[in-house]
């Protein structure tokens, strides 16, 4: 992982553009908000990130155990600061993965099961989004009725429970047979057959992370998704509680809904942290509901804790962990 003047030219450009959804909807209401918000807001939203932060350093401390690798709280936590600086810096938080890759093969795991961990984690963050989605979904749907006016929501629901049957399977049925299947039915594509030695190679880590989740107990896999809404649930929190700084009615599932939209836009931007979509997305799911002063003040505030916020704190800790990682507590515990 080279970090060369292209990345930092891209990332100053993903910094510039992400501003400009805020610069539109910024107006003197919008300032004299910003200028007398609440230090105890501050602080509270401040905890909020740093309780999440602790959560992934407690999830990722329980699934390394699960190979035989012991990393301390202490030694967890810059390492997940480290992979969200990562994250947010590069398109779709592809680098997140990669950095997670780098730093867990530096403490002792080869690369296979270093993979099968990063999958861990993200099947239990599939697992808590696609739950909390769908029942927000449902919620709206029922008994608020009222949901964002945007078609791809229908497709996402889809998404959401088609992946859900896939786990379940996955999880309960013979794997060899379902990969058999699948390899039948797809060796008449090309693109099947140029791709297929990757494609065995995601699917044989994929099994593995789930043959990792299968063999802990019950209850480490409890506090493993508790983690994970742990994790997630602050992000949410750091939302409604801007929304309600500013008087806004909305409620606690739209925003669910909604923020699931505003993450699955920032995954589909070729620029890091969705710079400028995310933006355009935000105005489009609340401008309904939010006068255009409140929209830039909590379009800023949730922007600094979900995206500034990962590059400029986790900057130095992903920087420590590049150059300084090999010596810190935790480093050199062995795995089976």
């Amino acid at each position: 992982m080279e970090i060369n003047l292209r990345f930092w030219l891209v990332l100053f450009l993903a910094l510039a553009i992400s501003f400009v959804p805020i610069f539109y909807f910024l107006n003197g209401q919008a300032i004299h908000l910003i200028s007398e918000i609440s230090p105890l807001l501050l602080l509270g939203l401040t905890c909020l990130m740093l309780f999440s932060w602790l959560a992934e350093g407690l999830r990722l401390h329980f699934i390394c155990a699960g190979v035989g690798l012991r990393i301390p709280l202490r030694s967890a936590l810059p390492l997940v600061m480290s992979a969200e600086f990562a994250g947010a810096a590069t398109p779709a938080a592809s680098g997140m993965g990669a950095a997670y890759l780098v730093f867990l093969h530096r403490r002792g795991l080869n690369i296979g099961t270093a993979a099968a961990v990063l999958l861990a984690i993200a099947i239990t963050d599939l697992l808590f989004m696609i739950s909390i989605f769908l029942f927000s979904l449902f919620y709206l749907a029922l008994f608020d009725n009222r949901l964002p006016d945007v078609r791809v929501i229908f497709w996402l629901a889809l998404i959401s429970f088609v992946t859900a049957v896939l786990l379940f399977v996955i999880w309960h049925f013979e794997r060899r047979r379902i990969v058999r299947s699948i390899n039948k039915h797809f060796l008449r594509f090309s693109w099947y057959q140029r791709y297929r030695s990757r494609i065995a190679l995601f699917f044989s880590r994929f099994f593995r992370a789930l043959e990792l989740l299968r063999e802990i107990s019950w209850r480490q896999r409890a506090i493993i998704f508790l983690s994970a809404a742990g994790y997630w649930t602050p992000r949410y929190l750091v939302l409604w509680a801007l929304m309600r700084y500013v008087g806004g009615q909305i409620s606690v599932p739209y925003i669910i809904v909604s923020q699931t939209l505003l993450n699955l836009t920032s995954q589909l931007s070729f620029l890091p942290g969705g710079a400028g979509s995310v933006g355009a997305a935000y105005g489009l799911l609340f401008g309904g509901s939010l006068p255009q002063a409140d929209i830039a003040f909590s379009l800023l505030g949730w922007r600094l804790f979900t995206y500034y916020w990962y590059l400029f704190v986790g900057m130095p800790w992903f920087f420590y962990e590049w150059g300084c990682g090999k010596d810190h507590p935790g480093k050199r515990q062995h795995t089976t």
